[in-house]
């Protein structure tokens, strides 16, 4: 099982080197997958650091670029699983003033941003897939900014957002699958004319509750219908 504390002794045997702004790879939109949780390593999260792991290390292994936003937890367990597949598919987004453990860096820095919001909005523009795992107050401001985007992207084109967005634990999701379908419901977010879905969370959302599934859900390239 993978455990980040364990592991964290590994760190001196990589060389990632931080890249300016500048010098930041171009990236297929397509072939890459933002991981995003909970920084905080605790034995009720063990279950999803587990499957960051096998997830980012399998897609990683595909092909697939894995970036996150550099933290611990559920971030490093996904950096060190692609890392442990390619070293050149995992990637972070990083905070500027955000400390996060140098012994958990698993990753090559995309680029460096002054606030939350601002690498969410570089999640959605770097990455057409993102996976969501349970987490605190800075995942629900991603969930809230990549819902927000990809429900008017299908509007106009040049918004960036995410074409799908998969959420972990179905369990875990049910509130927030209320409080979606409930503002459908008041009028305040209704379906998009072309949706062929019946509620906006199946329309904003795919759900999986298995390292298998979440893959799955990635690999297929069928996009949802907001595009």
């Amino acid at each position: 099982m993978f455990n980040a504390i364990g592991h964290s002794t590994q760190t001196n045997m990589l060389s990632f080197q931080a890249r300016k702004k500048h010098e930041k790879p171009p990236l297929d939109r397509e072939h890459t997958v933002a991981i995003l949780g909970t920084g905080k390593d605790l034995e009720t999260t063990e279950k999803y650091t587990q499957m960051a792991y096998e997830v980012a290390n399998k897609l990683a292994k595909d092909g697939y670029n894995v970036v996150t936003g550099g933290g611990d937890g559920i971030m490093s367990a996904a950096n060190k699983g692609a890392t442990d597949a390619d070293a050149k598919k995992s990637f972070s987004i990083m905070v500027k003033y955000w400390p996060n453990k140098i012994g958990q860096k698993f990753f090559n820095v995309l680029s460096t941003v002054m606030s939350g919001p601002k690498r969410t909005d570089m999640f959605a523009k770097d990455a057409g897939t993102w996976i969501v795992f349970p987490g605190g107050t800075g995942t629900l401001e991603e969930i809230g900014v990549g819902t927000e985007s990809k429900y008017y992207g299908h509007k106009d084109d040049r918004v960036a957002h995410p074409d799908k967005i998969i959420m972990v634990d179905r369990e875990f999701q049910k509130p927030l699958k209320a409080y979606i379908n409930g503002m459908q419901e008041m009028g305040l977010a209704p379906l998009p004319q072309n949706s062929e879905k019946e509620t906006l969370f199946e329309e904003l959302f795919e759900e999986a509750d298995t390292s298998k599934e979440i893959v799955d859900k990635v690999e297929n390239k069928k996009l949802s219908t907001i595009t």
